[in-house]
């Protein structure tokens, strides 16, 4: 369990300094382009690569908090019991969706290991590499909420 808290703790600090290099890199272009008339296509390309890997990282912190929307008004006045096991049915299918999502980012990354990008002069595959790492995270996450919630199950919850 101290492998997933540092796995926890690192995606949440990466997700802040994220946050906070989309915010500093769109403020210094702002400023660079309204009072010095001058800018830079690095910085655009750094918020936007930013952001996208913010969306993935988010979603596995989404997945370890429980918090991606879902209908559960239903499930909610369900016994305990077949509560917990709806709950482990939807999270293996949400395991399987995301790693079947995982795996096809493969291709992705190979098609677009020798595309450089315009800006920052780096592969393209950086970028798809946060699929494949969200997608990796979200699935060890989804499995080891299965686990939990099966573990209960099995003590009678």
């Amino acid at each position: 369990m101290k492998i997933l808290n540092f796995i926890k703790f690192t995606t949440r600090i990466f997700s802040a300094f994220l946050l906070f290099l989309i915010v500093g890199t769109t403020f210094f272009q702002v400023i660079m382009r309204y009072l010095f008339n001058i800018s830079y296509v690095w910085v655009e390309e750094l918020a936007i690569w930013s952001m996208v890997w913010l969306v993935f990282l988010g979603s596995v912190l989404g997945v370890i908090e429980m918090a991606h929307p879902r209908i559960d008004f239903l499930v909610n006045r369900l016994p305990g019991k077949i509560k917990i096991t709806v709950e482990i049915f939807t999270n293996l299918v949400c395991a399987i969706v995301v790693a079947i999502l995982t795996y096809y980012t493969l291709p992705l990354i190979k098609l677009n290991s020798n595309n450089i990008s315009v800006g920052l002069q780096l592969p393209v595959s950086i970028l798809y590499y946060s699929l494949l790492i969200g997608g990796a995270l979200m699935t060890l996450f989804f499995v080891v909420t299965i686990y939990e919630k099966g573990k209960m199950l099995r003590e009678g919850a």
